[in-house]
């Protein structure tokens, strides 16, 4: 994790500001783009008329990268460079709080991989369980599109040790709190 930090700031200041638009960049561009936000490009000159201030408002444009969660607000002031930036270490949390449909699918996808978690973690008689493809599409409401991400999601999960998303469902190794492996198949 990243943050700027200020050297003996009295207090934290912080700007009101409302993306006006987002501009994802491929993974090199963006990471010259972080390093050098003095420089004119092509993308804010495209989009100065979306940054200005307004009442103490910053509207902004948020610039992200492929590969990366990071993002930095740019508000120009009517110049091709970054006159005004922040860094933003998460930037899906902005991008959660602008389209609404995402905070709520972002939700059911977690909810759907804790419920698995702690259906086998429970789970003591021998560690054996089959999560098939049609029972999760049923009891999680999910397409073979979002099953992929929560098996992506899984797999990020620290009581998980291994998972494999085979054609009928999946099958997780769990961690136990004894060390113990756990294998749901």
């Amino acid at each position: 994790m990243r943050a700027a930090f200020k050297r003996k700031d009295v207090q934290i200041y912080a700007n009101e500001f409302e993306v006006e638009k987002t501009i994802r960049l491929p993974e090199k561009e963006f990471l010259l783009f972080k390093h050098n936000l003095h420089h004119c490009y092509p993308f804010i000159k495209e989009n100065k008329d979306l940054m200005y201030s307004d009442d103490g408002v910053f509207h902004c444009i948020l610039v992200t990268g492929e590969g990366s969660i990071d993002g930095v607000l740019v508000e120009s002031e009517g110049a091709d460079y970054a006159r005004y930036s922040a860094y933003i270490t998460d930037a899906t949390v902005l991008l959660r709080q602008r389209y609404r449909a995402l905070d709520s699918m972002n939700e059911r996808l977690e909810a759907a991989v804790d419920l698995i978690i702690q259906g086998g973690m429970l789970h003591t008689d021998g560690g054996m369980q089959f999560y098939s493809k049609e029972t999760i599409r049923q009891q999680y409401n999910l397409s073979d599109e979002l099953m992929e991400i929560v098996a992506e999601m899984l797999t990020e999960r620290k009581e998980v040790m291994e998972l494999a998303f085979a054609e009928k469902g999946l099958k997780i190794t769990y961690r136990s709190d004894n060390g113990v492996q756990m294998q749901m198949l």
